[in-house]
């Protein structure tokens, strides 16, 4: 048996004809649904998974944004899912269930949920009572759910392999209600309300761009999360004066994956490539909104010096930004030797760490710096010779104890930098967990959005030093 995505398949009249032949009458409205092309315009982004035999339909459901629960909180969704009555009793559903929780997970779900008025039925199959619902139709009906897994991120080059419709699924969806503008009293906020929604024909122009970079030799990158494309980021020709600029050209992120730490994987891959080619510069002419221009500018971004004059004519709103690719920092594992830069950083951001107001306190920090540096549990950033940023992670209770960044070397990636080297020395198979500042703590507000940018989740709020601190957890990796 196979299964096939009944939209990217090119025998939609024999799939429909079988579907229509089904008496069920959920599946009669899902065959008008299809007939009529009005199948996304009611269920939203989503696609109908079939489980085909030959020719014969064995079983069916689909995957979508909405159902008949009206709530924005609570998506995707499983929904009409039938077994031709000579295929039951084989586990045809299970089989599509498990592929449908599955490929929602990559596309960036963490959590599926049907409405049914079955009890036992899909309980069966991993998913767990929610609640009682009362559905579009005025009927009271029970909500379950199932938790997806993580699929592992891979970055790997644009090529011919993927296909014309390898960004099918993809979610390029922003709703904008500022941007900056540039006016008598320098850059400011302004109201400016929008949404931005590709439609399908959109991304199929775009993966084909990309494809077409791709053969032309151009440097273009695409996130995949097991068989969907959750990102992608490509380069163009060089520019400035002294051609000391490569231009990105596009770069996005599928909605469901934004502040997952795929956009900086994808930024990074790129800046390898540029530097590459040979170029000092990313020049960007990136769109205005509030939320683009924060993504770009916690990547490092600036104002660019030099303003290329076609791209500001083109996208006259937009704002022209570039990125140095000359002084990258590096990475690597704590050797004895740093020990005296680690301290300095150490004393710098002291006030930011309680417990570490006094000297005795400090001499303490620095003895257990240096057993962490006897055990390769010390990890730092460096830009040249100098100390950028320093991290400390317990193998024993696979815990990220202490991370900080001099000032002057925020926005540069060494957080990531250093957190991407931890991983490769924690356990993978158990829980992560970091203690950092509660929610109203003016401090908590950069290190709880980057915890919260690479997976973690709020857990315990107590005391530290009898300071109010929350423990963030990172879920195992799934295999």
């Amino acid at each position: 048996m196979q299964i096939i995505d009944y939209f990217r398949d090119d025998r939609q009249p024999h799939w429909l004809a079988e579907i229509s032949r089904c008496e069920w009458r959920a599946a009669q409205f899902l065959a008008q649904l299809l007939r009529e092309g009005t199948f996304h315009r009611t269920l939203g982004r989503g696609t109908l998974y079939l489980l085909t035999d030959g020719d014969r339909l064995a079983s069916f459901l689909t995957l979508t944004e909405q159902d008949c629960i009206d709530d924005e909180q609570m998506k995707p969704w499983i929904g009409f899912v039938h077994t031709a009555p000579e295929y039951r009793g084989r586990r045809c559903a299970g089989v599509l269930l498990d592929h449908a929780v599955r490929m929602a997970g990559q596309y960036g779900a963490q959590q599926v949920y049907i409405c049914t008025d079955h009890e036992g039925l899909y309980e069966k199959y991993g998913f767990t009572y929610m609640e009682n619902r009362i559905s579009i139709y005025g009927e009271d009906s029970r909500v379950l759910t199932r938790r997806t897994e993580r699929p592992a991120i891979v970055i790997r080059p644009v090529a011919d392999d993927l296909g014309p419709d390898f960004l099918d699924g993809f979610v390029r969806h922003q709703q904008v209600t500022e941007c900056w503008r540039q006016t008598e009293d320098g850059w400011q906020l302004v109201p400016c309300a929008f949404t931005e929604d590709w439609d399908a024909e959109r991304l199929r122009k775009e993966a084909a761009e990309l494809l077409s970079l791709s053969r032309a030799g151009k440097p273009a990158f695409v996130a995949c999360a097991g068989e969907a494309a959750v990102g992608y980021i490509s380069l163009g020709e060089r520019l400035g004066s002294g051609r000391q600029y490569i231009e990105l050209l596009s770069f996005h992120t599928s909605e469901p994956w934004r502040g997952r730490g795929v956009g900086r994987r994808l930024f990074d891959a790129a800046c390898a490539a540029a530097r590459q080619a040979g170029a000092e510069k990313l020049y960007i002419s990136a769109h205005s909104s509030q939320e683009s221009q924060a993504a770009y500018r916690a990547l490092g971004c600036v104002h660019a010096k030099e303003i290329d004059a076609a791209h500001a004519a083109a996208e006259p709103f937009d704002v022209q930004l570039e990125y140095d690719l000359r002084t990258p920092l590096t990475v690597r594992f704590g050797c004895p030797g740093d020990l005296p830069q680690w301290m300095q950083l150490v004393r710098r951001v002291a006030w930011n760490f309680p417990g570490l107001e006094t000297e005795d306190a400090l001499a303490e920090h620095e003895a257990t710096v240096a057993k962490f540096i006897s055990r390769g549990n010390a990890i730092c950033a460096l830009d040249g010779d100098r100390l950028a940023g320093v991290l400390l992670f317990s193998r024993r209770l696979n815990m990220l104890c202490c991370m900080a960044v001099a000032p002057e070397h925020c926005r540069r990636g060494a957080a990531q930098g250093m957190f991407d080297l931890m991983l490769t020395i924690a356990d993978p198979a158990r829980e992560i967990t970091v203690r950092t500042f509660c929610e109203d703590d003016p401090k908590g507000a950069a290190p709880r959005a980057f915890y919260l940018k690479q997976g973690f989740e709020p857990g315990e709020v107590g005391l530290e030093d009898g300071y109010p601190i929350q423990t963030f957890i990172r879920r195992a990796e799934h295999a």
